[in-house]
Formats: C-alpha cells, structure tokens, sequence
C-alpha cells in the first residue's frame, strides 16, 4: 500500500506531465513561452513519466533523488525564478519531495 506522501508526489507528477504536454502542444503551434518544444520533449516529460512508473518500494538512497529537469531549467535554460511559471514551480515541488519520500 503505498503512503500518503507517495499518492500525492504522484498526484503533482501527473499533474506536471499535464502541464508540461499542455506547453507541448502551445510551443508546437508557435505560442510563446519559457519551455521549447526541446525541452519538454527531451528531458521534462520523459522524467517525469519515469518518476511516475517507478517502483516507490525500491527508491534510489537520498543522495541520489534529484530532478534533471531542475538542474536543466537553473543552470543550464536559465528559466526565470522572478517570473517563476507553474511548471517551473512544480518541478521544484517534485524535486523537494522525491527527496523526502
């Protein structure tokens, strides 16, 4: 039986996977935005479908539960933290509570 923390870190995965095809589909008709079509298709929904799929009675140590994705937007896509978007703030969410499972 899974835990109350594990249900609602699936919750929030399922509901950044919605999120993050939602920005799919508006990038691949030219809407503007922080995410590209790159990005979504390469890094953030494949993890986030892994996350999902993975066995929660078998989590990697502590040290180990971190989120690319995150990385990927600070370092590397320079997402805004001032104009921080719901994604962005899901996936902070996500990444601070796969810690704490």
């Amino acid at each position: 039986m899974e835990s109350e923390k594990v249900k609602m870190f699936k919750k929030n995965l399922e509901k950044a996977l919605d999120i993050s095809k939602d920005e799919l589909r508006r990038r691949k008709n030219d809407m503007p935005g922080e995410s590209t079509v790159e990005q979504l298709e390469e890094v953030i929904i494949p993890e986030l479908e892994k996350l999902l799929k993975m066995d929660y009675n078998n989590l990697p140590p502590v040290e180990d539960r971190y989120l690319i994705s995150l990385a990927y937007a600070l370092k590397v896509w320079e997402w805004s933290m001032k104009n921080a978007s719901t994604l962005y703030l899901l996936i902070v969410k996500l990444h601070e509570d796969y810690k704490k499972l």
